[in-house]
Parts: structure tokens; C-alpha cells; sequence
């Protein structure tokens, strides 16, 4: 019953968050629910390597590199369909792409890094979402499973 409540949870703070009025804990995909088995530190060490970076880019810069790696990850690469989504002109959408690329030290186009970029897109989402968890008022905390 604990895990249940648990994946409705996270469903349900997953759903509020991107605005969709209903979401199955399934639909979380696969990633989500491996990650989610993870201890935080395991996760925070995910999310150091890619998140982190750019958010303190973000502070210094006043860009927005986070969201526009997030807004690529959720359109498949397309950098057409980022663009539109980001209402950005398809040139200032290659700059901040070359800007992070720089930052992390990766190939956004290379299998590799884009499996490490997903997995610690996961991470910081499964991390934010146990954080919101423990300021509700019904749970003190999301555990894993």
C-alpha cells in the first residue's frame, strides 16, 4: 500500500507540475521508475554533473540553458520544434545549444552524453518531486519503490 501511495503521488505531483489533469504513474516512463529506486545521493551525483552547471550558468548569465536542454530533451532533439516551443529563432536556439555543449563538455548529438543528459534530467525531476513531496501536508516523504 506504501508504494502505491507513493507512485500516485509522485503521479499526481508530476501531472500538477506539467499542467496535464491526468497522469499514470506508468506514464512516468521507465527512467523514472528506475531512478526513483535510487538513493538521493545517488541521484544528487547525476544531477551535479549536468543540472547544477547550467543552473549556475543561469544565475551568472541570466540565460535560461536549463530550460532550453529541457525543452529540447521533450521535443525529440528537434531543434525546429524547440524553437517554436521556446519562441526563440532557430540561430539564438544554436547558440544556447553551443553554450551547453561548452558548459558540460558534451556532444548533444552523440548517443553517450545524451543518455547521461536524459538520465540526469530524470534525476533532478524525481529529486524536485520528492522535495515537494516532503512539504505536503499529507506525506513527510517520498521513498523509493
Amino acid at each position: 500500500v506504501a508504494g502505491t501511495l507513493t507512485h500516485a503521488r509522485q503521479a499526481l505531483l508530476s501531472a500538477h507540475r506539467s499542467s496535464k489533469l491526468v497522469l499514470a504513474y506508468e506514464d512516468l516512463g521507465l527512467y523514472f521508475a528506475a531512478l526513483n529506486a535510487l538513493p538521493d545521493e545517488q541521484l544528487q551525483s547525476l544531477q551535479e554533473r549536468i543540472v547544477v552547471p547550467l543552473l549556475k550558468a543561469d544565475q551568472v548569465g541570466g540565460s535560461d540553458l536549463l530550460e532550453t536542454l529541457l525543452s529540447y530533451l521533450a521535443h525529440n532533439r528537434s531543434t525546429a520544434k524547440t524553437a517554436q516551443a521556446l519562441y526563440l529563432h532557430r540561430n539564438t536556439l544554436s547558440h544556447r545549444l553551443n553554450r551547453l555543449e561548452k558548459i558540460l563538455g558534451v556532444d548533444l548529438r552523440g548517443t553517450d552524453d545524451f543518455i547521461d543528459i536524459c538520465l540526469a534530467a530524470k534525476a533532478n525531476e524525481v529529486l524536485e518531486l520528492r522535495r515537494d513531496a516532503s512539504k505536503s501536508p499529507v506525506s513527510t516523504e517520498l521513498s523509493p519503490g
